[in-house]
């Protein structure tokens, strides 16, 4: 009884009810998802072979996987000339997520811009990028626009092959106002990694952009502009403040909070300062790229509240991981690895690192490697690399003098040293490394007081960088000279209460304060109750703020305490505990001097043999040269004399003679009762 359908559709529906059922309509349906499958593997097929419409760069074999590119400086409105600076910069950083492409970092296209003799400063363009591509055997250019249209914005991007110059694929973006530019970024930039035949599932897993940098237009263009006013313009007040205002802007801005962490640690700004600002990098680390995320879990590892060198380690790794050629973490990991003096690792990662890019900090890595590896002809070599890349740079200079004075070629490695601060005399940063080195090389062949003109040289130009604890060093480096080469320890001592009455501890941020020397020159001038004052005041500097390698520095202290007061097993221990950084060598003179004091002079010649013979850092052996060497031989001459070792006993006589004998008045007593000796023993043998 129920009253009949009336309408179009219901006439419709009872004309097809005969015609449908419940089978037939699963069987359509079964039907409609077979072919969508079968259209979907098809498009896939065609992508993967690289046919058709669907087919990517890398199945047609224009490009590679991991093919480096270059992306130009967008062109922007003439209204807005930071629109176009702060697209490209947003554009790379989404960009560098891409698993298929390797983007070139901006810190190698300044260095290409250097190695063509352009300023770091010129604006990379189409034509300058293809040069550059051409140069460092790019594959593709990336070269874009801006234009504003209405009220809005039209984003484009173009793939270009740099060799020839053709057109591989091109993008388009709109933006309807400011505030929708950086998600049009995030599209375009997909649409790239999509052409070039990247994972669909990775592309649509990556985060967008604003997620990874900021959603604020405005706090971005303050980043772009703060690192381009420390990097090109070395403006460092300028890119601070602009960096400030980046994250007061977005108070989650992880990127601007580490580059600033970055800066604030090269410039040995408080530690605490660091701290605090790497801090709010972690916190917000989800806010940065997955490349960037690692870095910042290194870098808050390193300056962060609780260091930790495995994590540090273990974030580089899972880095290189991703992205084997990441230059960041190929050279920082390498870092890592020459403090755990892995020597043959850490060159290893820093040849990847150069095959990537010729970076200063890459060459000097690779070379000081080699030759704590006692691999001197192959640092030669690297080091001639390392001035045809980049010959203005000053670390060339500063690691042929290690190379020199590895192969005791003293006044070679004075000239090149002396050669570099001429050049650059007027920049502090150099000349607070070239005055260290010339007077660790007056020091190193017994010329006292020229070493401490050259150091307090040093600490002054650490003064005019900012540094002020360079103050207080020019008192304790005359104090350490007292007490340790003329074994004067009542006047360093009085010196060293004069040093700290003129520039009390109070002065300094507790990060900057230098409790582990204060606690060995205490202890050297027979003041242990200061010595352990210093400790104690160490311990709570710990408690507060920690660094890397600060249980080692403890067990040194102790070490120097426990040879104050004469327990000499006690102090072998400390310092072999303490013996876990980067310097092979930096414990072995105190550890014979402690077996000397104890009576048992074989041990103590162990000890200096395995001083003079082990192959280390090059710097760490270079500044332990210059404390210790020829009290070594000194001593080791001594030893073998008292023991009738007559050929060992001349041979350390000698090698004294030579090295100081342009050596201060007051220690040529030392080389003359050595000539002396030496000349009877050579009057014996005959």
């Amino acid at each position: 009884g129920s009253p009949a359908p009336r309408g179009t559709m219901a006439t419709i529906a009872v004309k097809a009810a005969p015609h449908v059922s419940w089978r037939r309509t699963a069987l359509g349906g079964a039907v409609a998802v077979g072919g969508f499958v079968i259209l979907v593997g098809a498009w896939m097929l065609m992508r993967a072979l690289g046919i058709g419409p669907a087919a990517s760069l890398m199945s047609t074999g224009q490009l590679a996987e991991k093919d480096r590119v270059i992306v130009t400086e967008f062109r922007g409105p003439a209204t807005d000339s930071l629109l176009g600076p702060t697209v490209t910069d947003a554009f790379r950083t989404d960009l560098a997520q891409s698993a298929s492409l390797s983007v070139m970092p901006v810190n190698a296209v300044r260095e290409a811009l250097q190695r063509m003799q352009r300023p770091v400063g010129t604006r990379v363009d189409y034509a300058l990028a293809r040069e550059i591509a051409s140069r460092e055997g790019i594959k593709a250019v990336v070269d874009g626009d801006v234009v504003e249209l209405g009220g809005g914005y039209v984003l484009s991007a173009r793939l270009i092959a740099a060799q020839s110059g053709d057109e591989l694929a091109s993008f388009r973006e709109t933006a309807d106002s400011p505030s929708d530019i950086i998600p049009a970024i995030s599209r375009l930039s997909k649409k790239l990694r999509e052409r070039t035949g990247e994972s669909l599932r990775r592309i649509q897993n990556a985060r967008s952009l604003e997620r990874v940098t900021t959603p604020s237009l405005q706090a971005l263009q303050k980043y772009v502009a703060g690192v381009r006013a420390l990097e090109e313009e070395g403006d460092w007040d300028r890119g601070r403040g602009l960096l400030e205002e980046a994250v007061a802007l977005d108070t989650a801005f992880a990127m601007a909070y580490r580059k600033l962490a970055v800066e604030l640690s090269n410039r040995f700004y408080p530690r605490t300062l660091v701290t605090a600002t790497i801090q709010k990098a972690y916190d917000h680390r989800e806010r940065l790229s997955e490349t960037e995320r690692y870095l910042t879990i290194a870098g808050y590892y390193q300056y962060g509240p609780r260091p930790d060198r495995a994590r540090i380690i273990s974030a580089y790794e899972s880095l290189l991981e991703i992205d084997p050629a990441n230059v960041a973490a190929l050279n920082n990991l390498a870092v890592q690895m020459r403090a755990r003096r892995e020597w043959a690792r850490a060159e290893e990662l820093a040849r990847r690192a150069l095959a990537q890019q010729s970076a200063a900090v890459f060459f000097n890595n690779a070379a000081w490697s080699q030759m704590a590896q006692g691999k001197l002809d192959e640092a030669g070599r690297t080091l001639e690399a390392y001035r045809a890349a980049l010959p203005r740079n000053p670390g060339v200079a500063l690691a042929t003098v290690l190379l020199h004075h590895l192969r005791g070629e003293y006044d070679a490695a004075e000239q090149a040293t002396d050669s570099l601060r001429r050049a650059r005399a007027g920049e502090p940063t150099v000349l607070q490394n070239t005055d260290f080195w010339l007077g660790v090389l007056a020091s190193t062949q017994g010329q006292l007081a020229e070493a401490k003109r050259w150091f307090d040289s040093s600490n002054d130009a650490q003064m005019a960088m900012g540094v002020r604890v360079g103050a207080l060093h020019k008192g304790l480096d005359e104090v350490w000279l007292d007490a340790w080469f003329r074994g004067n320890t009542e006047r360093a001592r009085a010196r060293l209460d004069e040093t700290m009455a003129a520039f009390p501890l109070d002065s300094l941020e507790a990060i900057e304060r230098p409790y582990d020397r204060l606690v060995e020159l205490y202890a050297m001038v027979g003041n242990v109750p200061r010595a352990r004052a210093m400790l104690d005041a160490f311990d709570r500097r710990r408690a507060a703020t920690e660094l890397v390698d600060d249980d080692l520095a403890r067990h040194a202290m102790l070490g120097h305490i426990a040879m104050a007061e004469r327990r000499y097993s006690e102090a072998v221990r400390e310092f072999r505990a303490g013996d876990g950084g980067r310097c092979g060598v930096c414990f072995l003179p105190e550890i014979a001097r402690a077996f000397d004091l104890a009576g048992q002079p074989d041990s103590a010649i162990a000890a200096l043999e395995q001083y003079l013979d082990t192959r280390t850092d090059p710097i760490d052996r270079a500044i332990e040269d210059g404390w210790s060497l020829a009290g070594s031989h000194k001593r080791l001459a001594e030893l073998h004399d008292a023991k009738g070792n007559r050929d060992r006993a001349m041979s350390h006589y000698a090698r004294l003679i030579d090295l100081w004998k342009n050596a201060d008045a007051d220690l040529q007593p030392h080389v003359k009762r050595a000539r002396d000796r030496l000349a009877q023993l050579q009057r014996a043998e005959r």
